[in-house]
């Protein structure tokens, strides 16, 4: 969503690097094998990229209500007298918190649902999957985010070093990999892994309405929405008809 320079780099960076690791394992050793793998991929880069130059508009024409935000210390975490370092902390924890139940306002508010569900339609489900998402719902959610960062003080660079962290971790629990049940289980204690999301895009509605954390894994604990999946099980992706 923004970008300063150095964090800029340093996403472009990461994404770059898991998205070739992801890419390379996928074609190796993917946990299924997909047809037309290279034509489904493009679609959803094209996609992707759509996305990419939609967000961009929106968040250029922003830059100074959050620059003026900052010049009159408005916003809620500006009002306690902490370090800048512990400040940046809770802003990504509240950032991922508006995440999660974003993402689950996507599921239950038929509004919202009906570009949401663009996402869920891809019966194929990997790596590329991850930026699969109807532009509508991109302007949407930039937008909000944005009336709801403000007031809570979050700033430009709050929001750059959580996506640094959160654009891989997408790229990586919707990938087509094969992980350990022992290895899975070790890493979805803290970050969303590919057996934890996988099951939210079952076609079934009762697995699919479950699991909406992003990059922490636990507020679907905290929440009370999170279902278990072994990291072996077979599900049908895509929504019922």
């Amino acid at each position: 969503m923004f970008k300063t320079k150095k964090s800029s780099l340093l996403a472009s960076i990461a994404m770059v690097t898991v998205s070739t690791l992801i890419y390379l394992w996928e074609t190796k050793k993917p946990k299924r094998n997909y047809e037309n793998k290279v034509s489904h991929d493009t679609f959803n880069s094209s996609v992707g990229l759509v996305n990419k130059l939609t967000n961009s508009l929106i968040v250029s024409n922003s830059y100074s209500l959050f620059d003026l935000a900052k010049q009159k210390n408005f916003g809620l975490l500006r009002q306690f007298n902490i370090s800048e370092q512990l400040r940046t902390i809770y802003a990504i924890i509240l950032i991922d918190i508006w995440q999660y139940w974003w993402h689950r306002f996507n599921h239950k508010l038929p509004v919202l649902w009906q570009f949401h569900k663009f996402h869920h339609q891809d019966e194929q489900l990997n790596a590329s999957s991850a930026i699969r998402f109807h532009f509508l719902e991109i302007s949407i959610s930039t937008i909000i985010r944005i009336a709801v960062f403000i007031p809570l003080g979050i700033d430009k660079k709050d929001i750059s070093i959580y996506e640094s962290f959160l654009l891989p971790i997408i790229i990586f629990h919707h990938a087509n990999i094969n992980i350990s049940d022992s290895l899975d289980r070790s890493i979805k204690r803290l970050i969303v892994t590919p057996s934890f999301h996988r099951i939210h895009h079952s076609k079934n509605e009762n697995e699919s309405n479950n699991n909406y954390s992003s990059l922490l894994s636990f507020w679907d604990n905290i929440f009370n929405s999170y279902i278990e999946n072994d990291a072996s099980n077979i599900i049908d992706f895509g929504i019922q008809n």
